[in-house]
């Protein structure tokens, strides 16, 4: 979804980042996001960072349970409201213009409601909201969906497998589909 996004954009031009938060350590989320300054922390011999880099536009596609990320979660605050943000370990600050589309697999509004998402940062990121349904609520979008993935993957492998299984589809269509609804907002801090 995030990447369809993006390619519909006027910012389809620019670099697309991918982050999935919840697989970097507490620790490093910082450096990961913001960014670094050569010699900020131990092993670290250059200025580096994921998703914000100065003057240039970025797009990012991120997830995180900000409850305990405070200062994290100011900082992104005040990338999307002032289009500035601070490297660890930097003096100065660096402009930037970045559109965040952040996704969680509950509901935002209670997740607010339970303390577990810090309200201020949902109501910026909240601008444009998608509500995913999960698949099994969905399931006449299955078969082209099954089509597409046969193409990609006769393209990828040079392979010309035609039509599925009548009995292949009916399997699928019967499957539970196990999972949650998925809720998706983006910001963007440029205008």
């Amino acid at each position: 979804m995030a990447r369809t996004l993006h390619d519909l954009s006027p910012r389809k031009a620019r670099p697309f980042v991918a982050v999935n938060c919840a697989a970097i350590p507490e620790t490093l989320i910082e450096s990961e996001v913001f960014g670094h300054e050569k010699g900020s922390f131990n092993g670290r011999d250059r200025a580096e960072g994921r998703l914000l880099r100065a003057g240039r536009g970025r797009n990012a596609a991120a997830g995180r349970d900000w409850r305990n990320a405070v200062g994290d979660a100011a900082k992104l605050l005040r990338v999307l409201e002032e289009r500035k943000f601070r490297r660890l370990g930097a003096r100065t600050e660096m402009d930037t213009d970045v559109r965040v589309l952040a996704a969680m697999n509950r509901d935002p509004q209670r997740a607010v409601a339970e303390g577990s998402l810090r309200a201020d940062l949902y109501y910026r990121l909240n601008v444009f909201n998608i509500a995913m349904p999960p698949l099994r609520e969905h399931l006449e979008d299955l078969p082209p969906m099954v089509e597409t993935m046969v193409s990609e993957m006769n393209q990828k492998h040079g392979r010309k497998v035609s039509g599925t299984a009548a009995s292949m589809l009916d399997r699928l269509m019967a499957y539970s589909w196990p999972g949650t609804r998925a809720n998706c907002a983006t910001r963007s801090s440029g205008r």
